[in-house]
């Protein structure tokens, strides 16, 4: 328990604890309100008719979030994943690599982690997006939040929302780091390398404006 917050004993950033999370029936207990995790495909099967699932994400543009993620890695010495090599690197020497991240989503969402990505895959990627997820974007972070609240019926009073979505909170947990220059060298080689997850993106704006319809005062309930 942190700040009035319950948590469960299972780690759901891996597959072996998303299968352990299955195994000890966490969805059918009802203990679990939120689950947080980028393993998509093991999630689902934690869930069935008589137990479902709403899904929401926040995206963000996917060369800042390879930038950002460069950066956490240069110091995550707690993840175990951890390399010391990254912290020898610049972000240059990051985007030259083949360590470097390219196209994660399209590929997890498409199921194709390895081969060439086609533009069935990015289809599917869109669709699987605009069937099954609530959106929300890092730049409109507050209204996101907003949204998610108004979907699921979270009412926050006056001290939670000081706390969790004001201005002076949203971003505070971000990992600081230098700005990446737009257009720089740099920006255009990491691009290049996520160029489907970038058309993805600009998919994901659109919907995050449609999905807007839902939260206007005259929307049907």
């Amino acid at each position: 328990m942190n700040q009035g917050l319950k948590y469960l004993n299972v780690n759901l950033s891996t597959k072996e604890g998303m299968e352990r999370a299955g195994r000890l029936g966490m969805v059918e207990s009802g203990l679990a309100e939120i689950i947080i995790t980028s393993h998509i495909e093991p999630l689902t099967e934690l869930f069935s008719p008589e137990y479902r699932g709403r899904m929401f994400s926040l995206f963000r543009h996917p060369v800042e979030r390879v930038v950002s993620l460069f950066y956490y890695l240069q110091t995550a010495t707690w993840e175990h994943t951890y390399d010391p090599i990254y912290a020898t690197m610049t972000l240059d020497d990051y985007a030259n690599s083949n360590f470097v991240e390219s196209n994660i989503l399209v590929r997890l969402l498409s199921k194709n982690p390895e081969s060439p990505i086609s533009q069935e895959d990015i289809a599917l990627s869109k669709e699987f997006i605009r069937r099954k997820c609530l959106i929300g974007l890092v730049t409109h972070m507050e209204e996101s939040i907003e949204r998610f609240n108004a979907f699921f019926g979270i009412v926050m009073d006056e001290v939670c929302r000081e706390d969790y979505v004001s201005e002076k909170r949203i971003g505070a947990n971000k990992h600081s780091h230098p700005p990446i220059e737009r257009p720089s060298a740099t920006w255009d080689k990491l691009a290049r390398k996520n160029w489907a997850d970038i058309i993805l993106y600009e998919y994901v704006i659109e919907l995050f404006m449609e999905q807007g319809h839902m939260f206007r005062a005259d929307a049907p309930q």
